[in-house]
């Protein structure tokens, strides 16, 4: 993970920023515990490019990780706004709205995960 963590830092550095370089540094990041530092990833990756659903997925699912369920909604909510027809992004909504406490609407959720699940769109 060292090797990746370095060809990541040494891509940003010769080419212009990109989203995916961003979120993919973040991921390994997040793999080896450097949190604060994967959460900087990812705001990076959005930043570079704010419609970029990954980077919020990520993001929601390791604020969710954290404990920041209103962060988490946050970013899955904007995930859900770039990329609507997600099982993956509707599900992990509806968990953190659930953990909220907020049942009903986290029933609608996994009902539109399971909704598209059923038509074949998982991701």
């Amino acid at each position: 993970m060292e090797a990746a963590k370095e060809s990541y830092r040494k891509a940003l550095d010769l080419n212009p920023p990109d989203p995916d370089v961003h979120n993919n540094l973040g991921l390994v990041l997040q793999s080896q515990g450097s949190l604060p530092e994967a959460v900087a990833e990812f705001r990076n990756a959005l930043r570079v490019d704010p419609r970029y659903a990954k980077a919020y997925y990520n993001l929601g699912k390791l604020l969710a990780g954290q404990g920041d369920l209103n962060g988490a909604v946050e970013n899955f909510r904007q995930a859900l706004q770039v990329q609507p027809g997600s099982a993956e992004i509707h599900q992990q909504l509806a968990r953190a709205l659930a953990q909220q406490g907020k049942k009903e609407e986290a029933v609608e959720h996994y009902q539109e995960a399971l909704r598209l699940v059923k038509a074949g769109r998982k991701g």
